[in-house]
This record gives structure tokens, C-alpha cells and sequence, in this order.
């Protein structure tokens, strides 16, 4: 089949193996998709400093969100079309659970689900720091139950217990992941990390030549189905043109169809055809198969990325803003340094990388700074527009986040 003609103009697809389609539905799920990601985000943010379910959702609205009120709660933010139910973004975002959640908050039940972690003490000075930021956060959250009376409301101290079984739950889980790794210092982080960048980038140029024959096969797939679909019926035509003539037989619409496409596959036999189909499907589960294992390493530099934002937060470095890839700027980015837009504005700032940890690789990133360091201010054009310390890189996007949400407040419709 290496002489088909390459017939028709190829259209790019997805090829992690989810279907395209066209319905109303399926371009409101694409579009939501988009910012439910972002609602979970600040569901899960809301959580750690409220304490009913009523609180957060008035968190909720002053931060941009509209809520609907039915016999489902719906939610979207400002600007946005649709809204969506609680329960569509995951059982545990439904109201019923968020409810439960804040009862368990109150309690502290959530306090029984430690899991110890005193069995890594010793392996190496690097899992002893983690051992001991959770055992002092055991400490913590146990000092906050102590005294407490019954019948009284403390949320001052819901907060912070529940902030530190979160920050405890993360260090068990890091201890959990670094033990399965053979991770016992920072170094042999930055070389996990390097040794999986490597392999992915490798993986990543395969697929773009497996897309690359995948789109080859393409260019002739329809045409080669269409050729088994209307083989039967060219046959037919065939013996009746054997036995009655062939100006004594009409062409049918399946009969016009098989000889356009035999034409244009080059006059290819039955079994030539079965042969491309077949090797089509095959490539196509190949591309399927490389992209699966891409989405895999992501998952893994995304589980380091984890570790390395601790690291970073050890050393002295505050956890800055939240932004995603597309605010890099490639072209003036280089191999040390990003070049990151300042959300909601046009200004530019230069971040070195190893400053920067990914919360979802190679989709969502978080900038670590340190507060009396001076960072550089750019404009469009990269010119130099300014100096600013760490904790005001996040003001600036601040204060234009505002005034986005004071406007889309202002057109605000009542439902």
C-alpha cells in the first residue's frame, strides 16, 4: 500500500483516544473543563479557612463566583455562560459532603486517619526533616483539641488543626513516595527529575513521528473503509456485467463510490485494503500507547515538582502565585530562566526555573520567591518597566484580578 496517493486534507486529532464530537453538550463540557479545575482549586483553598458550608459558599461569591440555588446547587464564574452543579465537579464537592466535611472539620475525626511515619526516622537526614515537620504537626493538631470545651465554638483552631493534617497527610505521602523511589537526598532528586525530563523529551519527538505516520494512514483510511463497504456490491455489478453486458446494467451509488475510491487507492486488491486498515488500527493504538506513557512521566515529574516545592520552602523560598503555560513566554524564555506574564496583566517578569515547581506538569506551575529579592519588571516589548520585591509581584496581579471582577460584577444578571 506504500503507492496509495495521499488523497484528502488531513485533520489533526486527538490522539489520547477520546472521540471528537460536535453536539451543544460536548462543547459545554470542553468549555467547562476548563475553569472546573480552577472552582476545585478554590473549593479546596475556601475549605482550610471556613467552617460551614454556608461560610463557603459566601467565600465563594466574594470571590467571583455565582452560586444558583435549586434543588441542585450550581455554580460559575463571572463572565462565564453556563453554570454547573456541585456534585458534577465530584462526590466530594456535593453539598451533602461538603456538610459532612465540615462537621468532621469541628470534630476533628479526620485526626484517626494518621498514618505514622516514624518508621522512615533514621534512613537518611533528608527523610528526618520530613519526619520531623509531621511529627510536629501531629504536636499541633493535637494541641488544638486540648482544652477545648464541649458545646463551645472554636474555628480559630478548626483551621489551623485542619491545615495540619493536610500539611501532615502531604508529608506522609512525600515519605511514602520518596521510600519507592530511593530518594534519601536533594541531589538525588535533581537527578530523578533531570533523568525524567530527559526520557520525555525523547518520548515526546517519538510521538510527534508516530503523529506523523498516524497522520499518513489517515489521509486514505475513510477512503480504504469505504472500499470494503461497497466491495460486495462492485462484485455483483461485475457478474452482472459478465453475463447481461455492461450497457445493459446500471451503475449503482455504492458501485460509483468502490471504482472513485479503487481509482484513487491505485487500483488496490481486497486483501491489500484489509492490510492498510489493519495497520492503520495498529499505529493508531501505537500513538495511543506512546501518549499514555507521556501522561505518565508528566504524572511523575508532577509527584517530584512536590518534593522540590517543600525543598524550596525549607530553604526560605514563599510560595508565590499559581500560573499556567500559556503565561510562559517561549520565545523570550531561555534555558535558565522563564519568562512568566503576571496574571490579569501585561507585565513580565524573569523567573529562574529552578524557582519554579509545576503543580500539574507541563499545564500549571507555581513561583517561589523570596520576599526581599528584587525582580525585574517588562513590558510586551521586553522592555524594562520597573523593579518590584517578591511579596509584590502577587499585589500587582492582585489588584488587576480586582478590578476584572469588579467589572464582570457590574454585569451581573440576575437569574
Amino acid at each position: 500500500m506504500k503507492d496509495f496517493k495521499p488523497i484528502g486534507k488531513y485533520r489533526r486529532k486527538d490522539y489520547s483516544g477520546k472521540l471528537q464530537e460536535t453536539t451543544i453538550k460536548k462543547i459545554y463540557e470542553n468549555a467547562t473543563a476548563i475553569w472546573k479545575p480552577r472552582i476545585i482549586e478554590q473549593i479546596e483553598k475556601l475549605k482550610k479557612e471556613t467552617n460551614s458550608f454556608d461560610e463557603l459558599m459566601e467565600r465563594l461569591a466574594l470571590e467571583g463566583y455565582q452560586i444558583k440555588r435549586g434543588k441542585y446547587l450550581s455554580i460559575k464564574p463571572y463572565g462565564k455562560e453556563r453554570f454547573t452543579r456541585l456534585h458534577k465537579l465530584g462526590d466530594e464537592y456535593s453539598e451533602e459532603a461538603l456538610r459532612q466535611f465540615f462537621k468532621d472539620k469541628k470534630k476533628g475525626s479526620y485526626v484517626k486517619q494518621l498514618k505514622a511515619v516514624n518508621g522512615y526516622k533514621g534512613r537518611s537526614k533528608y527523610s528526618d526533616s520530613y519526619v520531623e515537620q509531621a511529627n510536629n504537626s501531629k504536636l499541633a493538631m493535637e494541641l488544638s483539641s486540648k482544652g477545648q470545651q464541649v458545646g463551645k465554638e472554636y474555628p480559630k483552631y478548626y483551621n489551623s488543626r485542619y491545615k495540619e493534617f493536610l500539611r501532615y497527610k502531604e508529608l506522609a505521602k512525600s515519605l511514602d513516595f520518596m521510600s519507592a523511589e530511593k530518594i534519601f537526598s536533594y541531589e538525588d532528586l535533581a537527578e530523578k527529575i533531570e533523568a525524567v525530563e530527559l526520557e520525555l523529551a525523547e518520548r515526546e519527538a517519538e510521538y510527534e513521528k508516530q503523529k506523523s505516520i498516524v497522520r499518513t494512514f489517515e489521509e486514505n483510511e475513510p477512503f480504504a473503509h469505504t472500499y470494503i463497504e461497497t466491495y460486495n456490491a462492485y462484485m455483483l455489478y461485475k457478474e452482472q456485467v459478465e453475463k447481461f453486458g455492461e450497457e445493459n446494467i446500471t451503475i449503482s451509488e455504492d458501485v460509483q463510490k468502490h471504482l472513485t475510491v479503487k481509482e484513487n487507492l491505485n487500483d488496490a486488491e481486497l486483501q491489500e485494503v484489509r492490510e492498510f486498515i489493519r495497520g492503520c488500527g495498529q499505529e493508531k493504538r501505537e500513538a495511543n500507547r506512546q501518549y499514555s506513557y507521556i501522561t505518565y512521566l508528566h504524572s511523575k515529574l508532577t509527584d517530584y515538582d512536590k518534593l522540590r516545592s517543600r525543598a524550596l520552602e525549607m530553604n526560605g523560598y514563599i510560595k508565590g502565585m499559581n500560573f499556567g503555560i500559556k503565561m510562559i513566554d517561549e520565545k523570550r524564555s531561555t534555558d535558565e530562566y522563564y519568562c512568566v506574564k503576571l496574571p490579569y496583566t501585561k507585565k513580565y517578569v524573569y523567573l529562574n526555573k529552578n524557582c519554579v515547581t509545576w503543580k500539574e506538569h507541563g499545564v500549571r506551575a507555581t513561583m517561589y520567591l523570596i520576599d526581599d529579592e528584587t525582580y525585574e519588571l517588562y513590558n510586551e516589548d521586553n522592555q524594562k518597566i520597573g523593579e518590584v520585591s517578591g511579596d509584590q509581584l502577587e499585589q500587582i496581579s492582585n489588584e488587576e484580578k480586582e478590578e476584572v471582577k469588579e467589572y464582570y460584577a457590574s454585569l451581573k444578571v440576575e437569574v
